[in-house]
């Protein structure tokens, strides 16, 4: 990804589109992995710990939710 990830964040749903899943499945990385935030009621999901994640799971051999 880019250095501006945090000056740009992913919504919930570019963020599920990206890693190719549910937004509720990205919704649960934010609570659990610290990956996004609530900001006015709406998730703000970082694309650089996104990105992470979605290597992790890649190489774990999980893909999808």
């Amino acid at each position: 990804m880019h250095a501006t990830s945090k000056d740009n964040p992913l919504s919930l749903i570019e963020a599920a589109r990206a890693a190719d899943t549910s937004e509720e499945a990205v919704r649960g990385w934010c609570l659990r992995l610290g990956i996004g935030e609530r900001i006015d009621g709406r998730w703000r999901v970082d694309a650089d710990k996104l990105q992470a994640v979605i290597d992790a799971r890649r190489v774990m051999g999980r893909a999808g939710a």
